[in-house]
């Protein structure tokens, strides 16, 4: 799928059904997460998995504009960095999620200091963090797992 054969997609009125969206490995970009965005049509989702698209602090930007309220979340891979951080951590969809992966991406105590400040992020969200530099600054990653009870470092 491309940001082309999205834009018509995501306006479709079928996708008022879908509960869970896989659009893993695709050239999805920032155009794509903000027509996600604004489709009326996907308020009914639940699950999005987005590994793989390198839409980047853009694409990230985007989807925090969005009214979705997801409760499995996947941004492994997108090329996400410390500069979306905040806009992730202050995203009120946050309040609905309970699983979030994050990784091979730069993402450092920046983005560590965002999400234990983050007045969206529920206590007991699990975390999933996978080759990012976080793991290597101990205090940044104890103050993750002080946070949240169920933070992981792959």
């Amino acid at each position: 799928m491309t940001d082309e054969t999205f834009a018509p997609f995501a306006g479709s009125a079928r996708l008022a059904t879908v509960r869970s969206l896989n659009l893993s490995m695709n050239n999805l970009t920032a155009v794509t997460m903000l027509a996600l965005a604004r489709s009326p049509h996907l308020t009914g989702l639940r699950s999005l998995d987005l590994f793989g698209n390198r839409f980047g602090d853009a694409g990230v930007r985007e989807l925090c504009r969005s009214a979705l309220r997801l409760r499995v979340l996947n941004l492994h891979a997108t090329g996400m960095t410390d500069a979306s951080a905040n806009d992730l951590a202050n995203w009120p969809g946050l309040q609905s999620i309970r699983y979030l992966t994050l990784g091979a991406a730069p993402l450092t105590e920046v983005t560590a200091h965002a999400f234990v400040a983050s007045p969206y992020f529920r206590d007991d969200v699990m975390i999933s963090f996978w080759h990012v530099q976080i793991q290597r600054d101990s205090a940044a990653a104890k103050a993750l797992q002080k946070r949240f009870t169920n933070v992981t470092f792959w």
